[in-house]
């Protein structure tokens, strides 16, 4: 606890503990930035610089890939050290470890944005996160991502009375690019959580939005993932669905998707009155997959028809589900917060 004191006959002023000064290298004539937080705190801390090349050197992330490591870890790691906000990245690859190189190198290209490989040898690479929080903030990443995994929902219930093999592989491969939002987003807010950034420069208003947000992309993430499973469930089949199985799984679609577009609508305008709507219709999911799988028994759909049916309509279940994910999160953001 420190005491104020009034200087100059109108200036409050407060001393700074000798350890922090130290840790953080602040000495006298330094510029401090002082936020003020939603609950009336200040955040204080030393003024962004320009980075020098010492300062760069502890932001980078090395690890060692060795033939003993499994393809599944080493990439992992990597995406671990990603998500961890180094801006430089060194792989050292050990001998026969070429097929993970080739496996860092496709996740870097497909999965994570912004980010480039600067240097190569042959045992080797260095790879630089160039993507600026400021270009991509959180609520715009996030808007993107629910619409790619909206779109592909939407897309596969299209092929539902006419499969398309081509444009539901299609689909497929798009979730990399859900993926890829994911990512990003975990990546900023993270760094948010280690102090790196401030809430504010990733366009949130404070941590507790930063959790909220968190939350929210990995029930979008799990939705391109359902997005995803519907169109390799509808690629079994051999031929259309029956007009009623296929006008029902399309109507409870439509409907879900609905409600997907008004949960993201709600927590990005902290409309607490639709998301409050929104879950009570994600909670009648349930009924309308039961009364389907109902119907398949009763019309003894073949085997093949049913279990893709069946799939299909459990993946609009669970995009409901994540649907009144996201709305539970916009009303309790909606709350006040205590002062």
């Amino acid at each position: 606890m420190r005491k104020v004191q009034l200087t100059g006959g109108s200036t409050l002023a407060i001393s700074l503990p000798k350890e922090w000064a130290r840790s953080l290298n602040v000495k006298d004539g330094d510029y401090l930035s002082i936020v003020t937080q939603p609950n009336g705190s200040l955040l204080i801390s030393p003024m962004r610089h320009e980075e020098s090349e010492e300062d760069a050197e502890k932001r980078v992330g090395e690890m060692r890939v060795s033939k003993e490591m499994s393809l599944q870890t080493a990439v992992r790691s990597f995406v671990a050290r990603y998500l961890a906000g180094h801006k430089t990245i060194r792989v050292v690859f050990g001998e026969n470890t070429h097929e993970h190189r080739r496996l860092v190198k496709e996740t870097i290209s497909k999965k994570l944005v912004g980010v480039e490989i600067v240097e190569e040898s042959a045992n080797e690479m260095v790879v630089q996160c160039l993507a600026s929080p400021a270009e991509l903030p959180v609520k715009t990443a996030f808007r993107r991502m629910a619409n790619i995994a909206a779109f592909m929902a939407s897309d596969a219930l299209a092929c539902i009375k006419s499969p398309e093999k081509h444009l539901l592989s299609e689909i497929v491969e798009r979730d990399d690019v859900v993926d890829r939002f994911y990512l990003f987003i975990v990546r900023q807010l993270k760094a948010a959580a280690l102090g790196l950034l401030l809430p504010s420069e990733i366009g949130l208003s404070d941590m507790r939005e930063c959790l909220g947000y968190r939350i929210a992309a990995k029930s979008v993430e799990r939705i391109g993932d359902h997005a995803q499973r519907i169109a390799k469930s509808l690629m079994w089949l051999e031929k259309p669905l029956s007009d009623d199985v296929s006008n029902e799984l399309l109507k409870m679609g439509n409907s879900i998707l609905t409600l997907l577009n008004r949960s993201v609508v709600a927590l990005l305008n902290s409309d607490a009155k639709t998301a409050h709507e929104t879950i009570d219709e994600a909670n009648r999911a349930k009924e309308i997959e039961d009364s389907i799988i109902k119907m398949l028994i009763e019309k003894r759909v073949s085997v093949n028809d049913a279990l893709v049916a069946r799939s299909v309509a459990e993946s609009l279940k669970r995009i409901a589900d994540y649907s009144a994910d996201i709305s539970e999160i916009s009303i309790n953001l909606s709350v006040k917060k205590p002062m």
